[in-house]
């Protein structure tokens, strides 16, 4: 059985556990879920997040949002339907994001839709 996850993250450090999970043969990575572009450098240009550039190179399906508020964001990572949603960040917001998460989770769940296990790690 294939077990479909989400990924949220954006930092560099964030990258070797998508590229672990992007490895293994029982996992299917069915959306990633990062911060968008910001200005960085000298001239300032949009740059990714190292989440988005590993999400890229792996053509895997990226939503790059500004926060998880939205409802657009919480719908775009419930049509991807995970069995599992990785949260891989910082304290403060991979405690927002499995509590949003898990919110609109549970109301799928109460009327018919799928269930799934949220994973943080901070």
């Amino acid at each position: 059985m294939t077990i479909r996850v989400a990924f949220l993250g954006n930092d560099r450090w964030s990258v070797p556990p998508l590229e672990a999970i992007i490895g293994e043969p029982d996992l299917e990575p069915v959306l990633v879920v990062t911060n968008p572009p910001k200005p960085a450098g000298r001239g300032s240009h949009p740059t990714p997040t190292a989440v988005a550039e590993a999400a890229a190179r792996a053509q895997l399906p990226l939503l790059e949002t500004q926060g998880l508020r939205a409802p657009s964001s919480l719908e775009t990572i419930l049509a991807a339907m995970p069995d599992v949603v990785v949260v891989v960040e910082h304290a403060g917001l991979a405690n927002y994001a499995r509590e949003a998460v898990a919110a609109t989770l549970a109301a799928r769940a109460k009327s018919g839709g799928s269930r799934a296990l949220i994973l943080g790690f901070t």
